[in-house]
């Protein structure tokens, strides 16, 4: 039969090593835990930032559509304000002013196409860097896991033996 101090030294030795072994089962489990938070917040900044560029590139799709047809309308002002000017007879100064102020008109309008535009893409470029940051935020919040304690297990058994030992000499 076994004396006490032995039994103690065991069962002090099997719990050190059990609480090692959920240690490091905690670790794997939360190494994998943080993987696939890491690869969802991956994904998830990938495809925000996909559909900003889609909006950013549609921003520029339509403000180019824009300053086709105001520059297509102005064409067709300016045609038909000369068909007209030479069937009635007029020419001249009256008429270069009036094809001046169509050119002016539509070149302020289209002026007015880019600084919303640039407002636009600027703030989808905010955007971009938003999602960016959200998800190195999300990242660096992720627990780091905790190392287990081998150190505290060898004392814990190293303080059981020496335990034993002195039962041993009394």
């Amino acid at each position: 039969m076994c004396e006490p101090t032995t039994i103690g030294l065991v069962i002090t030795a099997a719990s050190a090593a059990a609480g090692v072994a959920v240690q490091e089962k905690n670790v794997s489990y939360q190494n994998k835990v943080n993987n696939q938070q890491r690869d969802n917040a991956i994904k998830a900044r990938n495809e925000n930032l996909a559909q900003v560029e889609v909006a950013k590139q549609q921003a520029t799709t339509q403000a180019g559509q824009k300053v086709f047809e105001n520059d297509l309308a102005a064409q067709k002002a300016e045609a038909t304000t000369k068909v007209s000017a030479g069937e009635n007879g007029v020419s001249g100064l009256s008429l270069d002013a009036l094809l001046a102020e169509i050119d002016a008109s539509s070149a302020r309008y289209d002026d007015s196409v880019k600084p919303n535009l640039t407002d636009k893409v600027v703030g989808f470029d905010l955007q971009r860097d938003n999602v960016q940051t959200g998800a190195v935020n999300s990242v660096s919040q992720l627990r780091t896991p905790q190392a287990p304690d081998y150190l505290g297990a060898a004392l814990k058994i190293g303080g059981a033996y020496s335990n034993y030992e002195q039962a041993k000499k009394k």
